[in-house]
């Protein structure tokens, strides 16, 4: 699920015109975690530069975003259930859904980190109009 839905995610977040606003400043490693895979997303001022699947245990990262798939699997939804909506009711209210690393950072580019996150539905619709 996830893997095509990050695979997407350099295009669908550079052709995104509200994140080229919020983000024009914003570079950080990204570590997202889903269950026991993860993914690398290089942010470079304000463009996804890639994104690398299954990183090396010493590949550094500024955070990390980590949730079980279930947990990713509700927020991508077109329609999310509460609590699913947006990342700051996730970290507030969802135990399993975890900042850690460079948290100030993250804070400091708070509506790019989201904005990106949001694009992971459109990512998935992508998925589901065409798998």
């Amino acid at each position: 699920m996830m893997e095509t839905f990050v695979s997407r995610l350099p295009a669908v977040v550079n052709n995104d015109p509200e994140f080229a606003n919020v983000a024009r400043f914003f570079s950080a490693d990204i570590l997202l975690e889903c269950g026991a895979k993860q993914w690398l997303v290089h942010v470079r001022d304000g463009r996804v530069a890639g994104a690398l699947g299954a990183p090396r245990f010493d590949t550094p990262w500024d955070f990390a975003l980590r949730a079980p798939e279930d947990v990713w699997e509700r927020f991508t939804r077109t329609l999310p259930p509460p609590l699913f909506t947006d990342i700051w009711a996730l970290r507030m209210r969802v135990p399993e859904f975890r900042w850690e690393g460079n948290t100030l950072l993250a804070v400091r580019h708070a509506r790019a980190v989201a904005r990106m996150l949001e694009l992971l539905r459109t990512c998935r619709e992508q998925s589901d109009g065409r798998d």
